[in-house]
Formats: structure tokens, C-alpha cells, sequence
């Protein structure tokens, strides 16, 4: 019969009963057992290692595309003249550059993300070199500074 773990099989086992069946019933009972053994199983061994992985499944199936996002706003630029002062010592241009954060089309403070200046320089005597061309004489304008506009991704 199985023998469960404990005093006889630490690990569970067999219990063999041996005897002669004195009243000839095909049964061994009690007063008949002259013996008993017990078959023990082993301890459990060391776990073996780690086999190879196995090759990678086929690729699922693609899921739904998202919903698309927002429309980006438009860039707005205002151009304005630049009196002579702080900013441009012969007076130039005010360039203001934004994004239409409330998409009326037309250029507010709020849309104010940079400003440049482009401002008058004389031009030298003529003695070689660059020669201007439609702008006033003696004042062309020379580019001193002119912020990138700054470009922002869906907000």
C-alpha cells in the first residue's frame, strides 16, 4: 500500500505486509502479517539547469490605429518699423514671430514668442566689395539679430 511521508518514509514510499493466508480467503489480515518493510521513495535531487530557449513564436497581429491628434498651430510673424533707440541705434525693423494660440489669424501679445531687430547701418564708402540695391541710399538694412521662430509641436 502507498505510504504517505512521515515517520516510516520521510519522503512517502511502499509498505510491503508479508504473511501466510492461514484461513485461505485470498486476504492477509492482521493476525496473519509476520512482517512489514517499508519501500522509501529518494529525496527530491537538485533542479538541473536551465535549457535552451525555444525559437520566438509568429508576430501578433498590428492593433488599431489611434485616433489623430490635434491640428498644429499656425506661425504668425508681424513686422513692424523700429524707431531709432535701445534697440537699433539708426531705427530698423521689429520682427515678432509666434504661434496663433487663438486662431484668429492676426498677431496679438499673447502670440509674441520672440522678438528681433533688424537695423540701418550707413554703408561705408564705396571702396569694392558689396553694392546695395533697392534699398534708400546710404541706409541699407544689416541684420544684427534675428530669432529663430520658435516651432511647437501639437499642443
Amino acid at each position: 500500500t502507498t505510504e504517505a511521508a512521515g515517520a516510516h518514509c520521510a519522503n512517502g514510499g511502499q509498505k510491503i505486509e508479508a504473511g501466510v493466508d492461514v484461513n485461505a480467503n485470498h486476504t492477509l489480515e492482521a493476525l496473519e502479517i509476520a512482517s512489514t518493510t517499508y519501500v522509501c521513495n529518494g529525496k527530491d535531487g537538485e533542479n538541473g539547469s536551465h535549457g535552451v530557449n525555444g525559437t520566438n513564436g509568429t508576430n501578433g497581429t498590428n492593433g488599431a490605429n489611434g485616433t489623430n491628434g490635434a491640428d498644429g498651430k499656425n506661425s504668425l510673424m508681424l513686422v513692424t518699423e523700429e524707431p531709432a533707440g535701445s534697440n537699433c541705434a539708426t531705427g530698423g525693423k521689429k520682427i515678432e514671430t509666434g504661434l496663433d494660440a487663438n486662431d484668429d489669424g492676426t498677431f496679438g501679445t499673447p502670440e509674441d514668442e520672440s522678438t528681433s531687430y533688424l537695423s540701418k547701418h550707413p554703408v561705408p564708402a564705396a571702396s569694392g566689395g558689396c553694392t546695395t540695391a533697392g534699398g534708400t541710399a546710404g541706409m541699407p538694412f544689416a541684420l544684427l539679430a534675428l530669432g529663430a521662430l520658435r516651432r511647437r509641436m501639437r499642443r
